[in-house]
């Protein structure tokens, strides 16, 4: 598939932010999906070098961001490595800032 072809089926990336978030009212296994869903559209982004910075995802990681999440409580603190983008999507209920970083 060339570069054109991949464009053209992405969606507007304003639109995947908007459509696709990890909030805390989703249940676990719809955070998991939705994680693994942003990471799949940022993938194909990567992929047509939309990003100037090299791009670690976390492919099957999402449960374990998931979980983590779901037991901490104020007050705890995470000290991640800089391959981290699941405990981000994980912890944010805001992924525009993900993506601003990005």
């Amino acid at each position: 598939m060339n570069r054109e072809e991949v464009e053209n089926q992405l969606q507007p990336q304003e639109e995947v932010i908007n459509e696709i978030t990890a909030n805390e009212e989703s249940a676990p296994e719809e955070k998991v999906q939705k994680i693994r869903e942003i990471q799949l559209q940022i993938n194909q982004l990567n992929s047509i070098k939309k990003f100037k910075i090299p791009i670690h995802l976390a492919l099957g990681h999402e449960c374990i961001a998931v979980a983590l999440n779901s037991v901490f409580r104020p007050g705890d603190n995470l000290l991640l490595p800089h391959r981290n983008i699941h405990y981000q999507l994980a912890f944010e209920n805001d992924v525009n800032l993900i993506f601003i970083r990005l």
